[in-house]
């Protein structure tokens, strides 16, 4: 089941996710999948850019479009004057892939938050795909 089937890129959703177990969600612009990853542009409860947010698609149970928060939300944003993220990759490589590609080549910091809690913060100095 393709949860983003019927979900333009570029639409505010509110993402619930396995990594929030306390019935949390992101708010974010749907910016694409791959056959493993969905791709997000993620906005604070202010309405700012937020980063990317790259989830694991197993890992999302739920995915709501239009509803009153996220265009909140979304009002916010577009009056905060916050930056629309295309993300067109050019190569065929995986999200992960292209995203920490990315991510090195305009020297971001990125933050990995593993399965048991823990987190990895820092830059990106190489990317071996094999």
């Amino acid at each position: 089941m393709n949860l983003f089937a019927n979900i333009d890129k570029k639409a505010f959703v509110s993402v619930y996710d396995q990594t929030e177990s306390d019935g949390n969600f992101h708010v974010c612009r749907y910016l694409g999948e791959d056959d493993i990853f969905g791709l997000f542009q993620t906005v604070s409860t202010r309405g700012y850019d937020d980063g990317y947010y790259l989830v694991l698609l197993d890992y999302i149970y739920r995915v709501d479009i239009d509803d009153e928060y996220t265009e909140r939300i979304k009002k916010l944003f577009e009056l905060q004057r916050q930056p629309y993220y295309d993300c067109q990759f050019e190569d065929e490589e995986s999200l992960l892939v292209n995203l920490l590609s990315f991510s090195k080549q305009n020297n971001y910091v990125i933050s990995i938050f593993l399965e048991d809690g823990e987190n990895i913060t820092g830059h990106i100095n190489c990317i071996d795909p094999d």
